[in-house]
């Protein structure tokens, strides 16, 4: 049987030792894995920032297929699309995404590979270790989720997820990433929704594990809980674009009053708390903070209020 090849995608944007860093790796499994493989990179940006670390890269790996895209509207989803049509004229048999702030650990293409000649699956989806460059005091250890190989999902992430080709070919572009999460993240969650929602098997992959190094600029109070609310808004919307409104008010306002209850609870112990022994008053007290944050972004995807924090670059 012939072995199956990929066309990996980085969308980028003002990021150039990150996409550096990200496109070194993903070389380095490309040649020691052997195979056709190739790699397209997007860069959502109005000019080429990033254009010599590509020519770089085509330099020092001149047997390796690197396609360079700038896409000048601005967008998350937007990008996305153009890196998916790209890579489906690549001739690749899959076609997988990684962001540009995450390495591939070693193996990830060979774990891939095998995963997509033993399971049957339209979509694969893997493990990201988080590597943080500090740990608050108030923020708890989280580990990356146990699941067995082979589960089935109902939805993945752009950060380490591969499509088959021949399942996406004739459902592109209808099925595609939708441009009116292009500044509010959740658009790979909503895209993955739907390919599950069409019949398409989102598998999990243990061993395909990619690392992403988190900057103390994301390990905030403030970094957190919007993201938080952000990602609270983006599934009532999702939900909202899959199943209506009422449905969505009946699945997610519930959650949202027991989590802004939960929260008051835990906001007013923890603070309690702090004056006894602080790192566990802390935690107690962000757990609360965290869950109001929750509830109040399911308020917001109530009332059609959607944040926009991807209008800038993301560091």
């Amino acid at each position: 049987m012939q072995r199956q090849t990929f066309c990996v995608a980085i969308c980028t944007r003002n990021r150039m030792k990150l996409l550096e860093d990200c496109l070194s790796s993903v070389l380095r499994e490309v040649v020691e894995t052997g195979g056709a493989h190739s790699i397209v990179v997007v860069e959502n940006d109005t000019q080429p920032r990033s254009e010599r670390v590509i020519a770089k890269q085509k330099l020092k790996f001149p047997s390796v297929d690197i396609a360079y895209h700038l896409e000048p509207e601005l967008g998350i989803a937007t990008a996305r699309n153009r890196s998916l049509s790209l890579a489906l004229s690549s001739g690749a048999d899959w076609i997988a995404f990684i962001d540009d702030d995450e390495v591939m650990q070693r193996g990830w293409l060979s774990a891939m590979l095998r995963g997509a000649s033993m399971m049957d699956a339209e979509v694969l989806t893997g493990p990201v270790d988080y590597l943080h460059e500090l740990q608050p005091v108030w923020m708890p250890s989280c580990g990356v989720k146990n699941r067995k190989r082979g589960s089935r999902l109902r939805t993945a992430a752009t950060n380490n997820v591969a499509i088959k080709t021949d399942w996406l070919r004739p459902h592109f572009p209808v099925l595609s990433f939708d441009e009116d999460f292009n500044f509010s993240g959740g658009e790979d969650s909503d895209f993955f929704y739907r390919v599950n929602d069409l019949g398409g098997r989102i598998l999990w992959v243990d061993d395909a594990r990619l690392s992403e190094f988190v900057p103390a600029s994301r390990l905030t109070m403030k970094y957190q809980l919007t993201r938080t609310a952000r990602v609270a808004e983006n599934s009532f919307r999702i939900h909202r674009r899959r199943r209506g409104y009422i449905d969505a008010m009946l699945r997610y306002i519930p959650k949202a009053i027991g989590r802004l209850l939960r929260g008051l609870l835990l906001f007013f112990f923890g603070a309690a708390l702090r004056i006894f022994n602080k790192p566990i008053g802390s935690r107690v007290w962000y757990e609360g903070s965290k869950a109001l944050a929750s509830g109040a972004g399911t308020l917001l995807g109530l009332f059609g209020m959607k944040p926009n924090p991807y209008k800038n670059v993301m560091c």
